[in-house]
């Protein structure tokens, strides 16, 4: 780092050569790659604690398709954190812990994935059922986007949604063999 003659702060980068009896010096100005170094540090930074902080379950797949980056929502959700699933093949392990049932998840997700490239549309979100590190089980809806070379993928937890439905057509299912198999007339009358 130096001082130009105008005052500024430079960071130079120096190479020194001999040729014949004199010495060359060359000094190039790096203080805009610096700067540039600076400001993705910065922004990279930035985009970390907005996805960290975000109040819905994310995980960041890295540019290689492979690395995984968990948020602290996902981690209160699922109890499973970066250093539990460091990669995408560590993560269906731990999710999704039949053999089977994670190859369908997977071959459905790739599908997805694949349509949503060739179609440029929105992408059709996948519904599956997750395991919990404590062994509990949510119903999860993920959807994905593409943020510069990684995409983000966001988690909606649809377990009470799937327990209401549910029991809402086992009581329409109870309530349809009593009207069926009463013996008194019944009119329902709006």
């Amino acid at each position: 780092r130096g001082v130009a003659a105008d005052g500024t702060h430079r960071y130079v980068e120096a190479h020194a050569s001999e040729i014949g009896q004199r010495r060359i010096i060359l000094l190039v100005d790096r203080t805009a790659d610096r700067e540039a170094n600076n400001a993705r540090h910065a922004g990279e930074q930035l985009f970390r604690q907005l996805i960290d902080s975000a109040p819905i379950p994310i995980m960041v797949v890295e540019a290689d398709q492979e690395g995984l980056t968990l948020n602290r929502t996902f981690t209160e959700l699922l109890g499973w954190d970066s250093t539990d699933m460091p990669t995408v093949s560590a993560y269906l392990e731990k999710v999704f812990p039949d053999p089977s049932y994670r190859r369908r998840m997977d071959q459905t997700w790739k599908r997805r994935l694949a349509e949503w490239r060739e179609t440029g549309g929105p992408f059709r979100p996948v519904t599956a059922q997750f395991h919990c590190r404590d062994g509990s089980v949510v119903f999860l809806e993920v959807r994905t986007a593409r943020v510069g070379d990684r995409r983000i993928n966001t988690l909606m937890d649809l377990t009470e949604r799937q327990r209401s439905d549910a029991a809402l057509r086992a009581s329409e299912t109870q309530f349809r063999a009593m009207f069926d198999s009463s013996a008194l007339a019944i009119s329902l009358v709006d």
